[in-house]
């Protein structure tokens, strides 16, 4: 890095080059009083802590590229094909919703319905 660039993003710049095209999430959490950041990369999604950007946790392949992210309090929702995933803490499957017509492109979580 040149002397005349700025410093100020350059912890963030990995997360420029592993994310994709669809928005990344952010959730806060009480117990570690910190956002964490949540990104696609293809059939899986990362984990960030924001306080360092560290990466806490990358889950589990699906079987089509992610092609939509979204979460609640307790949940990362994301969905690939015509199927939707439901995460708890990034790695652990808890449920996945299936019989969907079409691909899924947007969730919407309203409270504790999607």
């Amino acid at each position: 890095m040149s002397s005349d660039e700025s410093a100020v993003f350059a912890g963030y710049r990995p997360l420029g080059y592993v994310s994709n095209h669809i928005p990344c999430i952010t959730r806060y959490i009480q117990r570690r009083k910190e956002h964490l950041i949540v990104t696609v990369t293809g059939k899986s999604f990362h984990t960030y802590g924001s306080n360092k950007l560290g990466i806490l946790s990358v889950s589990k392949q699906h079987p089509e590229d992610i092609t939509a992210l979204s979460a609640d309090t307790n949940l990362v929702i994301t969905s690939a094909a015509n199927n939707i995933y439901l995460w708890k803490r990034g790695t652990e499957l808890r449920g996945i919703l299936k019989g969907h017509e079409h691909p899924v492109h947007l969730i919407l979580p309203f409270a504790h319905k999607i």
